[in-house]
């Protein structure tokens, strides 16, 4: 119960009155979960610009193929 109130505060997780207890569920799907974790990873480097450098060096070609698609979608908006 610790860790779930714990991860309510964080906004890991939402929670509904169900009777005398809680129902809990998580906040964000999968994916969006993992990208914030991610970011908070980069954010207590001390070097988020060296991280992704290296990152993006050692992508695989798929990987470096969704990027580029996604950059692509950012640049036109």
């Amino acid at each position: 119960m610790t860790v779930l109130d714990n991860l309510h505060r964080k906004g890991w997780v939402q929670r509904e009155r169900c009777g005398r207890a809680y129902l809990y569920r998580p906040a964000q799907r999968r994916e969006e979960a993992a990208a914030r974790a991610l970011r908070e990873v980069l954010a207590s480097t001390g070097d988020p610009d060296g991280v992704l450098l290296h990152f993006a060096r050692s992508a695989t070609e798929h990987e470096s193929t969704i990027l580029r698609r996604a950059l692509g979608e950012r640049k036109s908006r």
